[in-house]
């Protein structure tokens, strides 16, 4: 990177986490996210829980989840595009709900995507 004199910020490492999440190579995608100089953003994580839909693992979607919301930016996770019922997938594996009807955000679709505020 010092070739060019760029540095590369988060937007850099979540744009290659996507890439290679999209690809199938999640491994190394969450490589990519551990090598990071500083602390994962939740766009970084956003483009690993993408990765993680396309090729339907959901343990690893899990772990990223908590991930984001470690960083307190919850709502973050529904606005990435992650649909419903997998998101439920992946909270249910965590503990935090028995059912969906538990949530008491409103819900709100666009693009057939569910957007919850909180």
């Amino acid at each position: 990177m010092t070739k060019y004199e760029i540095e590369p910020g988060t937007q850099h490492y979540a744009s290659m986490v996507d890439i290679l999440g999209r690809a199938g190579k999640l491994q190394e995608a969450l490589s990519v996210i551990k090598g990071m100089p500083t602390e994962p953003t939740e766009s970084v994580w956003g483009a690993f829980i993408t990765g993680c839909r396309i090729h339907g693992n959901t343990d690893l979607a899990a772990f990223a989840a908590d991930k984001v919301f470690e960083l307190g930016a919850v709502s973050s996770v529904f606005r990435l595009g992650v649909e419903e019922q997998e998101l439920h997938l992946v909270i249910e594996k965590r503990g935090d709900v028995s059912d969906s009807s538990s949530y008491q955000g409103d819900p709100l679709v666009c693009d057939d995507k569910f957007v919850f505020s909180v």
